[in-house]
């Protein structure tokens, strides 16, 4: 069922829910590390919404054992409230790169590819929602055949280039939006989930301030109208939207790198 995009706007909306299919196998995880599989799945299951690479997860797991070793918290007990409560802040500081990064990746690994897919949509949906200005949202993605009209721009413009002044503030529903626009036009997937799609944005914009690559900007009160910075390089984008599609041309839907309006 092929629903427009203002319908899926509108589906999401409404019915925001946390994505809970678990793309990992536990129990290969729990045989290889040797720990409780109520632990591991617990710790898996804080985690799989943003990292689904499976070695990434079993090293997860083995960072949070030995922290609670550390602190003196027996995982071998019963999951209970207590417990959860010892161990919840522990699981919290796998959002951050540096609590485990430095010891798993390889220099010379494509880290990109970490990134689980919906999650790559919303960097470069939130990278573009700061670096264009709000009112070429309608040409830039409104439209399914835009991105085989564009040209890269000469430089000969006197346009403000917005790279040149650094990122821009946008709003969360505007980046949901442009977010929409991706998956639809570079995910097959997507068009499968038909009536019954339901997607948790909200905390796939919560990850990526977790982990540095975007910034709140609006007062903490402001819970209806959230503002956000993203902050990733150009280059990381670029990489990001090439490991989604190799025909993802992120210059194709930058205002900077187009002349034709």
């Amino acid at each position: 069922m092929d629903l427009p995009l203002d319908e899926l706007f509108k589906r999401v909306q409404n019915s925001i829910q946390q994505n809970n299919n678990k793309s990992t196998d536990v129990d290969l995880i729990t045989k290889e590390t040797g720990l409780p599989k109520q632990f591991v799945n617990y710790v898996v299951e804080s985690v799989i919404l943003h990292y689904n690479d499976i070695e990434l997860l079993k090293h997860m797991v083995i960072f949070v054992a030995e922290k609670c070793k550390k602190e003196g918290i027996d995982i071998n007990s019963t999951i209970t409230a207590t417990f959860l409560k010892k161990i919840e802040p522990i699981c919290r500081t796998l959002k951050e790169d540096s609590a485990f990064f430095p010891d798993y990746k390889d220099d010379n690994r494509d880290t990109s590819l970490d990134f689980p897919l919906l999650t790559r949509f919303a960097i470069v949906a939130t990278y573009c929602a700061s670096y264009n200005p709000a009112v070429t949202d309608q040409r830039f993605f409104f439209k399914a055949d835009i991105s085989s009209k564009r040209r890269k721009g000469s430089g000969k413009n006197s346009k403000e280039k917005f790279h040149e002044k650094g990122p821009r503030a946008f709003e969360h529903q505007r980046s949901l939006f442009i977010f929409l626009f991706f998956c639809k036009n570079f995910d097959e997937a997507f068009e499968d989930f038909g009536a019954d799609f339901q997607i948790d944005f909200t905390s796939q914009i919560t990850h990526l301030v977790d982990v540095g690559l975007l910034r709140i900007v609006s007062a903490a009160e402001n819970l209806d109208l959230p503002q956000y910075l993203s902050l990733c390089g150009l280059d990381f984008a670029k990489r990001i939207a090439r490991s989604i599609s190799e025909e993802f041309k992120l210059e194709n839907y930058l205002w900077d790198f187009v002349n034709d309006f």
